[in-house]
């Protein structure tokens, strides 16, 4: 199969793979393009609460300044795959997130490895 200007995102992918493979290199696709494949570019689940796709991995909503970001999994701090976090119950439901330990390393991490001050903060 050739890609063409008609290739699908999950048709490219799978060419390069398939092509790697046959040369003996293990490669795994990641990022936004695995949840693209997997939502059919669409997300039924957000959508519900009226967010929509608005670039890559980000979703956002018209009501609010904040947005939605799916980074590539695992959930990770630099190499440390975190296997457990917090979980907090309010009127809104259920809200997992990082535990205070593991917040604080996340925002070390960011600004050692992009200089980034704010994240020292």
């Amino acid at each position: 199969m050739k890609i063409t200007n008609k290739s699908s995102i999950q048709v490219v992918a799978s060419i390069v793979c398939d092509c790697l493979l046959k040369h003996g290199v293990h490669a795994v696709l990641s990022g936004g393009a695995v949840v693209s494949i997997y939502t059919k570019n669409e997300s039924a689940a957000l959508s519900e609460i009226g967010l929509t796709k608005s670039s890559g991995r980000h979703f956002t909503h018209p009501e609010t300044e904040y947005f939605v970001e799916f980074p590539s999994p695992p959930l990770a701090i630099g190499n440390m795959i975190i296997k457990d976090w917090a979980v907090q119950n309010n009127k809104a439901g259920k809200l997992q997130l990082l535990t205070p330990t593991h917040s604080v390393m996340d925002r070390l991490a960011g600004y050692f490895h992009w200089n980034d001050k704010q994240n020292l903060d």
